[in-house]
């Protein structure tokens, strides 16, 4: 008997003990779920999580800047779970139109995710790579470069549309993480917080709350809130509390602030 019968056979035993040992029996199903070759997401579309990251391009961003949010925003990306989806959108002048995904991806799965015995390590880690992290780099670094001040930011806007595209209809129990980058500062015609420093209990109370609130129940966030030293008197502790419970009317629950 050569090494590779010898490996066959020794893992055919393995897969006959673990049925024996009473494990799931889709245990080696779950492996090999159709993938669309483009995204590498399930062809049946059910995804073990949802994420989505919505990027403020309405005003530039520093190179050091930018090299922070890939860093950050990558790392937040390793998180998605084998055949989790991770959809990138970013903020636009006008939100007149519904927002489309600038990337839509899915994580195939890694090496962790398998071991020689049952599947290939490396092959499945190079898929990752290709498939996954590289398109998802490429995009980022295409949309946070490419960044220019506009006259308006309607940052509350948007969100509602990334609630409605990436999380409607999203099972119960599926994982669900927004990350948002930008300083966070709402310029439209619903709020202006360069001209009007409300707190959120006074806005809340105020139609625009209930035109552009989003639907996040169960949705963990984390902002990456961008500091500019031009508006040091409106960014800040009050400023951020007012985002913190603008998510927490809309049912999401802020993981962490950066």
């Amino acid at each position: 008997m050569n090494n590779r019968d010898s490996k066959a056979s020794i893992a055919c035993l393995f897969l006959v003990l673990l049925v024996l040992m009473g494990a799931p029996p889709n245990i080696s199903a779950a492996g090999n779920r159709p993938l669309n070759n483009a995204t590498g997401c399930p062809k049946d579309g059910v995804y073990s999580a949802v994420f989505a990251v919505l990027l403020d391009t309405t005003d530039s961003l520093s190179p050091v800047q930018q090299e922070i949010a890939q860093k950050k925003l990558d790392e937040f990306a390793e998180k998605v779970p084998r055949y989790g989806k991770l959809e990138v959108f970013e903020v636009r002048p006008s939100s007149d139109r519904l927002i489309e995904p600038l990337l839509e991806v899915c994580n195939p799965g890694r090496a962790s995710d398998t071991n020689e015995w049952t599947g290939n390590p490396r092959l499945m880690e190079k898929r990752w790579r290709d498939k996954f992290m590289n398109p998802l780099d490429k995009s980022l670094k295409a949309a946070l470069s490419d960044t220019v001040s506009t006259k308006q930011s309607p940052i509350m806007e948007e969100i509602q549309q990334v609630s409605v595209q990436a999380f409607y209809e999203t099972p119960p129990k599926t994982s669900k993480r927004l990350a948002v980058v930008s300083d966070m500062l709402q310029n439209s015609a619903v709020l202006n917080q360069y001209r009007h420093a409300e707190s959120f209990e006074e806005f809340e109370h105020q139609p625009g709350f209930v035109k552009v609130r989003p639907e996040l129940s169960d949705v963990n966030v984390t902002i990456l809130y961008v500091r500019r030293s031009s508006e040091y008197n409106r960014q800040g502790k009050r400023h951020i509390e007012f985002w913190q419970s603008f998510f927490a009317a809309s049912g999401a629950r802020i993981e962490e602030i950066k």
